[in-house]
Formats: structure tokens, sequence, C-alpha cells
């Protein structure tokens, strides 16, 4: 019995160490890497959808905060690479995880809910914060806006000092029909659950797997972006727009979000809108990217909350966090990505010196 109890003990250790090895392992890591070895760790990987880190030996002196990115909607990190790749060479310790239903793992995609990336994303700031000091979250599309629906949770605002949100889904561009669909999906679920029907469960969910797209990218490779849209992507999305964003809230979390007017996924405009209704520092700051032809015109803001940066060519949703693109569409780009991060750069460093002379004062 003795022995029995012995061999319990060993195995349920090992689990526990187990388990805290996968969680460092979490990120495939480019520590303290030249930027020469950062453009090969990125650019010439095996695997550009998987998680990364871009980090400093713990020697390094390190001044700047750690910061979270969040991809969005069947995409995967590497949508990520090129801003985290800017915010590193600035001093940043940067982390971009693979959420589930993407990259290789694209198939549960028709079965996920958006509460179980709120959840995978809570345990990576847990754990990101154990030291005691806050990051900054950010993310683009549905990344953007899992990281303003987190900033919403009590417990996580004292973890984040500020929000990154490139061209965030808080408002969907989508035509009635669309929208109507999404509504009468996400009516049956409530009613569905009430019920306790199995074949009503089994029978919504094969409706909610039922796929857009089985094609979704035929230029991508490396499973950057995934094959398949079934419905249930959008519908999570949809759903965490109306339990989250289109409710009574105030976001006080200084935030930068960066706009293309050329955005044919999200309606610019009302995200804006959504915006300035909901995010209510005073450090706030919109970057839009326009051109010439572009579906939406910038927002009237002052200069004080609004930089237009003119483009010379239309930069569409996915085009706008690329400066190059070799495992996607080659065609989405941003030809103002090196002013843009720049400006970027600079604002962040701004609204740090202002949060600290208004702390100090």
């Amino acid at each position: 019995m003795q022995q029995f109890y012995l061999l319990f003990v060993i195995i349920l250790c090992w689990g526990l160490i187990g388990e805290q090895a996968s969680a460092k392992m979490r990120f495939d890591d480019c520590l303290s890497c030249t930027p020469a070895e950062i453009i090969d760790f990125l650019e010439k990987t095996s695997t550009p959808n998987s998680s990364f880190s871009l980090t400093r030996d713990s020697k390094t002196p390190q001044n700047k905060s750690k910061v979270l990115l969040l991809h969005g909607l069947t995409d995967s990190p590497y949508y990520l690479k090129d801003i985290a790749k800017s915010l590193y060479f600035e001093g940043y310790d940067v982390f971009v995880p693979l959420l589930s239903g993407h990259g290789k793992d694209e198939k549960t995609m028709g079965q996920i809910n958006y509460e179980q990336w709120l959840s995978e994303t809570k345990n990576i700031i847990h754990d990101l914060t154990a030291d005691g000091q806050p990051l900054i979250l950010g993310g683009f599309s549905n990344g953007g806006l899992l990281s303003s629906v987190l900033v919403k949770d009590i417990e996580i605002q004292n973890k984040i000092k500020m929000l990154l949100l490139f061209a965030p889904a808080l408002e969907i561009s989508t035509s009635f029909a669309s929208k109507f669909i999404l509504s009468i999906l996400r009516g049956a679920k409530k009613w569905i659950s009430a019920s306790n029907s199995i074949f009503l469960k089994n029978y919504y969910d094969r409706i909610r797997n039922f796929s857009l797209f089985n094609d979704w990218c035929p230029e991508c490779s490396a499973h950057v972006k995934n094959k398949t849209l079934p419905l249930n992507g959008p519908l999570q999305v949809y759903n965490n727009i109306r339990d989250n964003i289109k409710t009574d809230t105030s976001i006080k979390i200084p935030t930068v979000l960066v706009m293309t007017g050329n955005d044919s996924v999200i309606d610019s405009n009302r995200v804006v809108t959504s915006f300035t209704k909901f995010f209510n520092s005073e450090f706030n700051h919109i970057f839009w990217l326009t051109a010439e032809g572009d579906k939406s015109a910038p927002p009237k803001l002052s200069p004080e909350k609004l930089t237009i940066i003119p483009s010379s060519a239309n930069i569409s949703h996915s085009g706008l966090m690329f400066e190059t693109n070799e495992y996607g569409r080659l065609a989405e780009v941003n030809p103002e990505f090196h002013s843009l991060q720049e400006n970027i750069i600079t604002t962040m460093n701004s609204i740090s010196k202002r949060i600290l002379c208004k702390n100090f004062y």
C-alpha cells in the first residue's frame, strides 16, 4: 500500500512539473536576438503560425514593459510579427500566442466559444504579470476585441497599463441579412440551452460548423491563416460584441487605436464612434491611414486626439499589419508601416511620460 501511495505522489509531482514546463514552453522564444537573428526567426521559420516571443536575457537591463499581442479571427501570430519586431527594438519584451481554433488547430473553430479565447488570454496575462509588473495589451481585429473585453474585468484592469488596438472588431462590416442570421443563431442558442434537447443542440452545432469558405486564403501557406471559415467564427465575434461591448461601460486605460480607411471587414467609422463612447482615458490617441478612394473618411477630431497618415495606396484590413508578407496575401502590405510604427512608439512614450507626471503631481 505504501508503494502504491509513493507511486501516486511521484506521478502527481511529475504531472505538476510537466504542467509548469508546458507553460514555460508556450512561446517559441528568440532570446536576446540581434536584428538579423530576429528576421530569420520570424521570416525563415518553418512554423510562422506558432506562438512566439521576443525577449531579453534576465541580465540585460530592461526599462520597458512586457507586451502581449493577440491575432485576429482565422489568423495567426504571423500577422503581428512586424509590430512585435518594432516594439522589441524599442525595448519591450513581446509575446504573441496562437489562440485555439487557429493554425494547425483550425478544425476546432466550428465548435469554439469566445469565452475560451478570453480564458486562454487571462491565463497568459496572469503568467506574464506574476512579477507584479503590469503589461501592455493589444491585438488586431478579433484580438483587439478580446483585449477590449478583457480589461472590463477588474482583476485584469490592474494588470494592464496600456492598450494597443489595431482595427479592433468592435463593429463588424456585414450585410443586414448576415447580421440577421447571426442574431437568429445567437437567440437560438439561449433557447436550445434552456430546452436541454440533445437533438436540437447537435443540430445547432452542425449549423454553426457550416463552412462559409473552404479555401479562405489560397495564397496563404504554412497555416498562417485558416483555410476554412465556419459560420461559428463570425458568430463568436458577434456574440462577444453583443455581450460585452454593446453594454454601458467605461474603459479608462490609455489606448492607442490604429485604423485604415479602406477596411471592408470592420466598419471603421462606427468603430471610432464606439471607441470615443466607451474608451474614456484622457491619453487616448487614434491613428488613421488614408488614401484616395478609401471606403471611409477620417473622423473629425482634434489633432491632440487624431493623427492622419496619408498613404500612397489603399490599405486593407489585414494589410494594415504587414511591412512584408511572405506567407500570406502578397498584396496585403502597408506601404506606410515604417511611419506608422514610429508614430505609435512616439505616442506610447509620450503617454507613459504624461502618466508618470500626472501620478507624480
